[in-house]
């Protein structure tokens, strides 16, 4: 998985073959002048290690959020994931 990562931007991983709409994540993404990248997985047995569909990474790898759909809110997820909101 980390060969599909890169180290300059956030990763969103779509797993299993999922088909959430993240055009809304992406779009809060721009907004915040961050770079967003959308990487699919279609194995299902990589969704089955990580226990859901989507995962936010930094670009320093760490896990910022992750589930089997986008929050309602995904300005606040963005804005905490970049350090521009208070959790």
């Amino acid at each position: 998985v980390h060969d599909y990562i890169g180290n300059d931007r956030y990763t969103l991983l779509v797993l299993g073959g999922t088909k959430t709409n993240v055009v809304p994540l992406l779009r809060r993404f721009v907004g915040f002048g961050a770079l967003l990248e959308v990487r699919e997985i279609a194995d299902a047995r990589v969704r089955d290690v990580y226990g859901c569909d989507l995962i936010l990474l930094r670009p320093d790898m760490h896990i910022v959020w992750r589930g089997d759909q986008l929050p309602e809110n995904v300005g606040k997820l963005v804005g905490i994931a970049t350090g521009h909101s208070k959790q």
